[in-house]
Order: structure tokens, then C-alpha cells, then sequence
């Protein structure tokens, strides 16, 4: 299989062989084991291909792909900027065990000013 030869962190390959490689996954399912990391490595050169590995990575169980979608969906790369599946991902993350996203979330949960309008505060939760 293609992405099996593919490394799990760093990539030595550069942009243009990602860019090369990109018509090759495009019919790749995203189940694939790389996704997250796919999708970390394509936030670099093309942000809008990488959202639909990081989705599928983190709807998989990885923490990592979650927190990168809420800071996608946060700042709007590779997307447009939305409050709420921002804040949907954070949950996510926070769910898979991401120590940031965790404490972020307790924090939103414990003092209402910290995402002011999208989390309420809720002492259960925090």
C-alpha cells in the first residue's frame, strides 16, 4: 500500500512531492492509519485537504487531529472561521485525553468570560 511506506512523523519529502502525491490520496479512504498524521503534514502546504484527514483521524480516537481541527476551525485555516465546531473539536479533544484541551475546557467551564456566548459556566463540568 502507498501510504505504508510513508514515515509517521517528519516527513523528508517536501512540498512538491507532497504536492505530487496529493492526486494519488485523493481516492485513498481516510481510514487510513497516516490520516492524522496526512493531515498535519498537508496544514502546511494546502490546509483545505488536510481537514477531512484530520476529521477522520480524530473521529478515530486521535487527541492530536481533534485539537488541531479546533484550532483550524478557530483561526479558519483550511476553513472557514466557526465558533462552534471550534468548540465542538475542544470537546473532542478534551474527550481523547488532550491535556491543553482539557484544561482549556474546565477552564471555559469554570469562568463563563473564557468562550463568552459558547460555553456556559457548569461547575459539573469543570
Amino acid at each position: 500500500e502507498l501510504l505504508s511506506a510513508l514515515p509517521k512523523h517528519e516527513p523528508p519529502l517536501t512540498d512538491a512531492q507532497l504536492t505530487a502525491l496529493k492526486p494519488l490520496l485523493q481516492g485513498f479512504p481516510k481510514t487510513l492509519p497516516s490520516a492524522g498524521w496526512l493531515g498535519k503534514v498537508y496544514l502546511e502546504i494546502d490546509p483545505g485537504f488536510a481537514i477531512p484527514w484530520l476529521e477522520a483521524a480524530a473521529e478515530a480516537g486521535d487527541a492530536k487531529s481533534a485539537s488541531e481541527l479546533m484550532r483550524c476551525y478557530r483561526d479558519g485555516r483550511g476553513t472557514l472561521k466557526d465558533s462552534n465546531k471550534m468548540v465542538e473539536w475542544l470537546k473532542k479533544a478534551s474527550d481523547l485525553g488532550d491535556p491543553r484541551a482539557m484544561v482549556f475546557l474546565g477552564m471555559a467551564y469554570n469562568n463563563e468570560n473564557v468562550l463568552p456566548g459558547l460555553i456556559s459556566r457548569d461547575d459539573a463540568e469543570a
